[in-house]
């Protein structure tokens, strides 16, 4: 059986994280404008602009980023602002069981 969540309504906040890769400043301000325009409140990770090698901050930074925004109970909804390898690295840092 699959829980299917409810559908996000406007007001609602949601979390942009970048477990992978940075983004870019002027792309970033895009997506989130497209996400305001649909009424909703995004919050923006830490790390999402940072920039470490070719990720976008440490490998603690980006799982805390996940983290904190999925445990938050005001978060509705999680957004990875982009993928990509550097997401695996998190892997064995988020605290699955807090989730």
């Amino acid at each position: 059986m699959t829980a299917i969540p409810p559908a996000l309504a406007a007001g609602d906040r949601v979390a942009v994280v970048a477990p992978s890769g940075p983004v870019d400043a002027a792309r970033l301000e895009v997506g989130v404008d497209i996400l305001r325009s649909w009424g909703l409140e995004p919050e923006v990770g830490r790390s999402v602009t940072t920039r470490s090698g070719y990720l976008a901050g440490s490998d603690a930074a980006r799982a805390e980023d996940f983290s904190s925004a999925w445990r938050d109970p005001s978060v509705r909804a999680v957004f990875a602002a982009r993928g990509g390898y550097g997401a695996a690295r998190t892997l064995d840092l988020v605290d699955w069981d807090a989730l």
